[in-house]
């Protein structure tokens, strides 16, 4: 049984660490599908950064296994493995070649993190495992872009105009409320145009030469004239940034890969300040044990 333990430990770390991938993934389409590029949800952000702290946190665990060179190798593939899972029926561009990539990459780093390990006297997880760590945290963010860059229905249709006014809310959009009905006011005033006038065929005529007829209305028994704030940043918006709605999926899979690589740097800070006790508790509980072995020193003297 005793020798049998370690075998039992590695298979449960790495099957919570392939459920974690796999989670993780789930995460990251959900995120893509919803189009939530304009905005930040803090449940959402919640989510992914937990995700990723317990990922690193398996992942470090599994060093109890790296004696050698092979099992170094294994933790990448896992982690390949998930991705490949949950995405086996998607249609990411360039998936065989990403996934070779990373998994490359993968590899090459966790090499050195086994080297750092090998070369330190005493185990300090946050040097060591430094490069192996990184290497899968830009493998996601890569994934999320190349996600988003993969799914153009989604980015190329997108209503930025709606999104940008439907984030002026409160206060701000008070103010700017307040600005274009004065602005609007005071224009309507220097040409003589009256809130009682507003519906003559003239003045729509001339309010729609200036390209505001739909977004002007009056406040009943009143001569005050309003300006739907939501409706003009939305058209002026759009209309602004129509001729360049090709490059819409390429700009989004960059801002994408940019904000998983911030939710992943959170991530990490809080792993580094905390896996001193993940390891702790690891030791304590009898999941690692601790080994010291004789090392012999190499130095050249006179």
């Amino acid at each position: 049984m005793s020798n049998s333990l370690p075998i039992i430990k590695a298979i449960v770390l790495y099957l919570l660490l392939l459920g974690e991938t796999i989670f993780l993934c789930k995460e990251i389409e959900l995120y893509v599908a919803q189009q939530k590029y304009l905005t930040f949800e803090v449940s959402l952000a919640l989510i992914i950064v937990l995700i990723a702290l317990l990922l690193l946190y398996t992942f470090s665990l599994t060093i109890g296994l790296w004696k050698y060179v092979w099992p170094v190798l294994i933790s990448p593939v896992v982690v390949c493995l998930g991705i490949y899972i949950y995405n086996f029926n998607s249609k990411i561009m360039f998936f065989p070649f990403f996934l070779l990539l990373i998994l490359l990459f993968g590899i090459f780093s966790s090499y050195r993190s086994y080297l750092a390990k090998r070369n330190l006297i005493k185990f300090e997880p946050t040097f060591i495992l430094r490069p192996a760590n990184k290497a899968i945290l830009l493998a996601f963010s890569l994934l999320a872009g190349l996600m988003t860059f993969s799914r153009p229905e989604l980015t190329d249709n997108l209503n930025i105009g709606r999104k940008i006014s439907q984030t002026m809310t409160g206060p701000i959009k008070e103010i700017i409320q307040n600005q274009f009905n004065n602005q609007m006011q005071s224009q309507f005033q220097m040409l003589q145009i009256k809130a009682e006038n507003i519906d003559d065929k003239e003045i729509q005529s001339i309010l729609k030469d200036a390209g505001i007829s739909q977004y002007v209305s009056t406040t009943p028994n009143t001569n005050q004239i309003n300006v739907n704030v939501d409706n003009l940043v939305e058209t002026q918006v759009n209309k602004l940034l129509d001729p360049y709605r090709s490059f819409f999926g390429i700009a989004f899979a960059a801002l994408v890969f940019l904000l998983f690589s911030s939710y992943f740097w959170v991530a990490y800070v809080i792993y580094v300040l905390t896996v001193w006790v993940v390891f702790a508790l690891a030791k304590g509980t009898g999941l690692l044990k601790v080994e010291k072995i004789p090392v012999e020193q190499e130095t050249l003297t006179f």
